[in-house]
């Protein structure tokens, strides 16, 4: 067994080809050692992708586990699939608009969004 286990992250770019940027998110779940390597392993799936109407760049990424598994090496699990990202119960986010920037964590605005009641994103428009 690997000694220090590999997190699985949910990656999504703002959109899809299909109905551009304000569309259904384009969504990754990815195997990877931190949230830079997921967005990296992803980056380079949409590039290769070739779409027009959308950037070719991760927006957001999530900490959703720890991955039990054998394998060692930075891997996209599923996708690309469609949907709404959303951190809802999860504090490890981060967000960038294009691939220049750096990425922001969000864990400040999910705390101040819990403590108000609200969900993340309601108030930012980012999720």
């Amino acid at each position: 067994m690997q000694d220090v286990p590999l997190k699985l992250y949910l990656v999504a770019r703002w959109g899809n080809n299909e109905d551009g940027p304000n569309g259904s998110d384009t969504l990754f779940v990815v195997r990877a050692q931190d949230y830079r390597s997921a967005a990296e392993v992803v980056d380079n799936a949409l590039v290769a992708l070739r779409e027009s109407k959308v950037q070719p760049a991760a927006n957001w990424v999530c900490e959703i586990g720890e991955d039990k598994g054998e394998q060692t090496s930075t891997a996209i699990l599923k996708g690309p699939f469609y949907g709404l990202s959303g951190a809802d119960g999860y504090t490890s986010v981060w967000t960038r608009q294009s691939s220049q920037d750096e990425w922001i964590s969000q864990k400040a605005v999910i705390e101040a969004a819990r403590k108000t009641g609200q969900s993340f994103g309601d108030e930012t428009g980012q999720v």
